[in-house]
Formats: C-alpha cells, sequence, structure tokens
C-alpha cells in the first residue's frame, strides 16, 4: 500500500513521527532513509515545531517525547564549563580545552586557541567550529568558560567577566550589600568585561554595549527582549586579602531594544555565584549555587513582570536554612552546586549530580524523569531545541 503514496504525501506522513523515532524509520527501507533525509522532510518537521531538551557535555543526550533519552553527537575536545544557547536550529556552545591551566578560580588560558565556540545540529547530529568570542593571552576564561550567554531577540549574546577595580559606590559604601568573599587560589585574572555579539554572516564578535558591573559565574534567563544576569562575582581590588571576590546582590537586565543596561540592588535574588536558571512563562526559576563557601540548595522565583523574588523549594522553607558546606547534603536530590537547569514541556528540571533529570512540580515535590548514562563535569542544558 505504500508504495502507491506518492513521496510528498509519505514525508507528511513520516513527518509527524516523534524526533525519538528517527532512527526506526530510517531502516525501514531505502525510499523513507531518503525521505528523512530531505530538504522537504526537513520544511515538514520545522512546521510541526517538536522540540526537545539537551544536556550539552560529552557526550550530548537528548531527551525527547517526554522522557525518552537519546546518545548525540561527542564533543572533538572535552570542554570545561560549557554554556550554551539555542540558535536558530543550532545548538551553539561556548568553553574552553581542558589543556588551560585548573586553578580553584576556574581553567585559565594559556592560548587563545584554546578556547573554542561550537554549534551542533541536533537533527544530524553534527558539530561545526565557529570564532570564538575574543580572548587576551593568559586571560582565565570568564568571557569564554563562564559568561552569561544567550540569545536575545535572535541575537546570540556573550555577557560577563570581571575585571580588577573597586566596586561602585552605591554598593561598596553598604555592608549589608555585601554577602560575603569567596577566595580563589592562584592569582586573580584580569578579565574583560564587555557585552558580545555574535555576527553569524561574518562568523565574527563585535564589542556593544558594556555592562554596568562585570561579573563571572552569574546565573542568567531572557524573558522577552530582555537578558537578566543575576548575581555573579566580581573582583575588588581594594580589599586588603589577596584573591578576594566579591558576591554582588544585583540584577543586571539588558534591553536588546534599546542597547541599554538597567541595574537593581536585589538582596532577595542574589547575591549568589554558579547558579542556574531557566525562563518558563515570564518567570525566572534560579536554582543551587555556592555563596560564602557553602551549597544552595534551594530554587528561587524571580517574577520579572511584579519585580517580586520567592523561594519556591522546599515549600514553607527560607534560603537561610538551604544552606550547608560541601559533603553536608545527601548526594541525592536536586539542586546543587553547578546543577544545570532549564525547561521541559513547560516545567522546571534540573539535572543532580547523580546525573538524574528532575522536574519540579507545582507542590513542590521532585519527579525523576531520567537516569543518563555516564558521568562527566560541568554539563550545560538547552531547553527548547528545535528537533528536525
Amino acid at each position: 500500500m505504500f508504495k502507491e503514496i506518492g513521496d510528498d504525501v509519505m514525508t507528511h506522513i513520516l513527518s509527524t513521527v516523534s524526533f525519538a523515532d528517527r532512527g526506526s524509520i530510517r531502516v525501514v527501507c531505502q525510499r523513507w532513509r531518503k525521505i528523512v533525509a530531505s530538504t522537504a522532510f526537513r520544511q515538514a518537521r520545522r512546521a510541526i515545531g517538536e522540540t526537545g531538551l539537551v544536556v550539552v557535555g560529552s557526550p550530548c543526550f537528548l531527551i525527547a517525547d517526554g522522557r525518552r533519552v537519546l546518545r548525540g553527537a561527542e564533543i572533538a575536545a572535552l570542554p570545561g564549563r560549557l554554556r550554551c544557547a539555542v540558535l536558530g536550529e543550532e545548538i551553539v556552545a561556548v568553553g574552553s580545552a581542558v589543556e588551560g591551566v585548573s586553578t580553584a578560580a576556574g581553567t585559565l588560558i594559556d592560548e587563545p586557541s584554546q578556547c573554542h565556540m561550537k554549534a551542533l545540529d541536533v537533527s544530524r547530529g553534527t558539530w561545526r567550529n565557529l570564532a570564538a568570542p575574543p580572548v587576551e593571552d593568559g586571560a582565565a576564561t570568564a568571557s569564554v568558560e563562564n559568561p552569561s550567554f544567550a540569545v536575545v531577540a535572535g541575537r546570540l549574546i556573550c555577557a560577563g567577566g570581571s575585571r580588577e577595580g573597586p566596586l561602585p559606590d552605591d554598593l561598596s559604601d553598604r555592608d549589608d550589600a555585601i554577602d560575603d568573599y569567596m577566595i580563589h587560589h592562584g592569582p586573580p585574572p584580569s578579565l574583560p568585561c564587555g557585552l558580545y555579539e555574535y555576527d553569524t554572516a561574518a562568523d565574527a564578535w563585535r564589542e556593544c554595549e558594556s555592562m554596568t558591573l562585570p561579573v563571572q559565574e552569574a546565573s542568567h534567563a531572557v524573558v522577552g527582549n530582555k537578558l537578566y544576569v543575576i548575581g555573579g562575582l566580581y573582583h575588588d581590588e581594594d580589599i586588603e586579602e589577596e584573591h578576594k571576590w566579591v558576591q554582588i546582590p544585583v540584577v543586571q537586565c539588558f534591553d536588546a531594544d534599546t542597547n541599554t543596561w538597567r541595574v537593581d540592588i536585589r538582596e532577595d535574588v542574589a547575591p549568589h555565584a554558579c547558579a542556574h536558571a531557566a525562563a518558563i512563562e515570564g518567570k525566572i526559576y534560579i536554582s543551587g549555587g555556592i555563596s560564602s563557601g557553602r551549597d544552595q540548595r534551594w530554587v528561587l522565583v524571580f517574577d520579572t513582570e511584579d519585580n517580586a523574588c520567592s523561594a519556591v523549594w522546599p515549600a514553607g522553607e527560607g534560603p537561610e536554612r538551604l544552606w550547608a558546606y560541601p559533603g553536608e547534603f545527601p548526594d541525592n536530590g536536586p539542586p546543587l552546586f553547578q546543577c544545570p537547569s532549564g525547561c521541559l514541556d513547560g516545567r522546571y528540571v534540573s539535572l543532580d549530580r547523580r546525573m538524574v533529570l528532575q522536574r519540579l512540580e507545582e507542590d513542590g515535590s521532585w519527579t525523576a524523569l531520567a537516569q543518563l548514562p555516564g558521568e562527566f563535569r560541568f554539563p550545560a542544558m538547552a531547553s527548547h531545541v528545535p528537533l528536525l
């Protein structure tokens, strides 16, 4: 019967099959394999609009069609702390090669060639190299390894890094505006503090309006045409002790329509560093992080419309009850320091240290969705990835 169906109709039929079953339909026959590889099939899939969640690391994993886990393409060089964003139909990941000099402050780059940016076509399972954001010889990878990295109004933005310098007066004169200091071993790096935009046509970066406060290790999320950079670390040269970093309680908002920054002191949202965030229906969910050397095990919700923040997990607990030094928390249960998070089927999800993907339910409980095989450090997570 299928032989009597034209290729155009067959293309439409096969395009309705879930991406998770792509491997099965490809091996049915040579004709189906040819249809799946055609441009018409990708166009039909694009019209359907199926999306999934991708954990970016080495290897990558795709969660599609509910809880089904597919193993994806390997990254050629094992990266350090990755950041990723969905640009068009690809995932763009930025990071640094592991050959850099490791310190408690992160991975230092000996050569600019150790920085990389790659794009993953999830549907084809292929990576390609792109131009990495600017970095100077010997600079720490804050602008490449742990920036705020996101697509805002169709523009790929890399914002972050830190530089040596005193805190602005409105922060340094307020003792209650500074939570505590992060001590890192090794020399404090001089870091870029700009905001860079990627030109897809030229495969090059250009510097845009600089951030108001240069930070690294901040959490970030996009709501509408605005990028919210929350908390992070800032190096202050006026501190007497060496190698001191300040966790600053600010929310910085970049408006892509006006190319301007707004800074709000928000001690209810920050300070924290090394946390992860995801935007769901105008609200930014923030989880994990570290403060004063203590892991933060909580989920905060920042409502950008109401400009209000609240703790949603654990239910009824204040954030001050959820701090502990590393090792004091049990290994199971999200979210912890450096546990990536995202959105799957409209709900907040976090990948815990056991490589279990867990979903936050409306009643504040967690549901384990999938166990990812293997183990790797500092993965990133991309939500709403087009599955063509």
